[in-house]
């Protein structure tokens, strides 16, 4: 009984720990989509079409990674308030570009900041 247990508690942790990977992409993508998938698979099934869309993915937790796809994100532009347009409040969210600076910007409306870390939020990575 003492080793089910055991395994039982680890199979448990290694379920707790595990991180999701989300896509972003500017073009096809579509906030209504589940984010799960960097192509459209269904009327349901593809990848956000903004960063924001993506933060408020009731889903995203702690360590998860967000994949930002080539392209530009125009995050804000439609909003003309001093606020920033994005604002992550995930601990240790990754937010990494699939392709490189190079390939993918996010941009802002007249140079205003685009993306904010809260400052409750731990251990985010912007790559």
């Amino acid at each position: 009984m003492k080793k089910l247990v055991t395994v039982g508690c680890a199979l448990m942790s290694a379920f707790a720990a595990q991180a999701n990977e989300w896509y972003v992409e500017p073009v096809i993508g579509n906030d209504a989509y589940d984010g799960t998938s960097s192509n459209v698979v269904s009327d349901t099934k593809g990848p956000f079409r903004t960063l924001q869309g993506a933060m408020t993915n009731a889903l995203l937790q702690a360590n998860d990674t967000v994949w930002l796809l080539p392209g530009t994100y125009a995050e804000g532009e439609m909003e003309w308030s001093g606020t920033n347009r994005c604002v992550i409040t995930t601990d240790g969210l990754k937010i990494r570009s699939t392709d490189g600076a190079d390939v993918t910007f996010v941009t802002g409306a007249s140079g205003m900041r685009c993306i904010g870390v809260d400052e409750s939020a731990t251990g985010v990575i912007l790559d």
